[in-house]
């Protein structure tokens, strides 16, 4: 069998194992989304037995098709989910691609041609990837299954690209250089055949391409999404690696003796491509590992804060990347004599404010008294935490009955003026919240949480 029709082989079993190694995720999100069907069931059983469901002309009509859906788009009823049509637009186009210049570049028999039209067979893989996490993680979640949501399938998914990407480069280099060796030692180079369908197909391809990447450009500057700018960075690479192919086919087809110029031009491509997937996925590592938020977002937060209450005083704010967006941890202090409910209701509107900002995935608002010159969570991990930071003394300690080298081990209540303080052994009960029972929201109305 041909070299180059066995790196095509091979770079479409890379794709399906790198899709068999995500289908477990897969799967678990179909499921989460059977359990929210299965919540909606649960809570319409909390209704009284003689409530009647209310229903509805909407609810009993039947689903819209989707040229109803592109009607109403087009009517202007129904607004443009621009993330979505990016990323749908990108992975359509990538299909026309490979099924037009296949077998143009297989009769080519140029490695330049080859390397592009495998190229966009990997990119089919990624960018439907990249397709289902770019529409996944805005969905609803089961947070019962998944706590923190499934928001980092996007960075996830880009890491596994990276992977691909890179491996397939790494065939395609090795065969390039057996090409180089081929026709400089042994004198038996293979000489491209210059094809006219090849450049028309080519030239049209690097068109879209470009049409891609404005399109996406202009989707990310209205919103922010990790596999948008992963297919905007994938379509310019697509680009300057079809311009370049294109060039190093026509000139090794059309001068013989520069036979060499196709198989350094695929090799030239696939350096590109590793350099620009690697640094790509290097971010998205750092991200996922929990990077530092920049200076002007922290800036954002802590003015969002400073206008929050004036009872209010912001103490230490701390964000983080949790994938492609921020997670945050806000410390304000309070007046001593606030009472619970009033300083429950001022955190949790500052919650409120701050999730609802574009770039935050979650919120933690700490109340205190005062200001602290320690890190409480840094702290806490010192054997005598309790009696250094958390307000106790040895002598009370020892009426309480509990030592430095236990302390780890049992929780003593905070002493108050009228009572001392008591140990008792901590007991982690799992409380489930009954229909009614739910606290009650802040009064404020939710429409005045918005940040200006």
């Amino acid at each position: 069998m041909n070299s180059r029709y066995l790196i095509i082989n091979q770079s479409q079993s890379v794709i399906v194992a790198s899709v068999r190694s995500l289908l477990p995720f897969a799967t678990g999100t179909i499921r989460q989304n059977i359990g929210n069907r299965d919540d909606a069931t649960v809570r319409m059983e909390v209704l009284p037995r003689n409530a009647s469901t209310p229903t509805s002309a909407a609810t009993t009509r039947a689903a819209p098709t989707c040229w109803t859906r592109l009607w109403r788009t087009l009517r202007g009823e129904r607004p443009v989910d621009h993330i979505a049509l990016v990323l749908k637009l990108s992975l359509s186009t990538n299909i026309v691609i490979v099924l037009t210049m296949t077998a143009v570049a297989i009769t080519s028999h140029s490695l330049a041609l080859l390397s592009a039209i495998v190229e966009n067979m990997v990119d089919l893989f990624v960018q439907a990837l990249l397709w289902y996490a770019g529409t996944r993680s805005g969905k609803k979640q089961d947070y019962a299954k998944y706590p923190a949501g499934t928001s980092r399938f996007e960075p996830v998914a880009i890491i596994v690209a990276a992977s691909v990407m890179a491996l397939v480069s790494v065939m395609f280099i090795q065969e390039s250089i057996s090409e180089l060796i081929k026709g400089f030692v042994h004198d038996s180079a293979e000489q491209p055949k210059l094809s006219i369908q090849a450049l028309v197909i080519g030239t049209i391809a690097i068109v879209a391409k470009i049409g891609l990447i404005f399109y996406s450009r202009w989707v990310l500057k209205r919103s922010f999404s990790a596999a948008v700018d992963a297919i905007h960075q994938d379509n310019f690479n697509d680009t300057v690696s079809n311009a370049f192919a294109i060039c190093a086919y026509v000139i090794a087809s059309a001068k013989p003796s520069l036979w060499y110029v196709d198989p350094i031009g695929a090799m030239v491509i696939f350096l590109f491509i590793m350099f620009a997937w690697g640094k790509m996925a290097k971010e998205q590592v750092m991200q996922l590992v929990g990077v530092c938020a920049s200076e002007e977002f922290i800036t954002e937060i802590k003015d969002l804060c400073a206008r929050h209450h004036d009872n209010m005083t912001l103490d230490i704010v701390r964000a983080y990347h949790f994938g492609s967006k921020y997670l945050v941890e806000i410390e304000v202090v309070v007046p001593a004599d606030m009472t619970v409910k009033n300083a429950h209701d001022i955190a949790l509107q500052l919650q409120f404010k701050i999730e609802q900002h574009r770039d935050v995935e979650r919120a933690f608002v700490h109340v205190d008294y005062q200001a602290r010159e320690y890190d409480e969570h840094v702290v806490s991990r010192e054997e005598d935490a309790l009696l250094n930071y958390a307000g106790y003394t040895e002598d009370e300690a020892a009426r309480s009955g509990i030592r430095s080298r236990n302390a780890s081990e049992r929780y003593v209540a905070v002493p108050t003026e009228d009572c001392d303080a008591k140990a008792s052994d901590v007991e982690l009960k799992s409380v489930a919240i009954v229909a009614g029972s739910a606290p009650t929201s802040p009064s404020t109305d939710f429409k005045e949480l918005r940040s200006e």
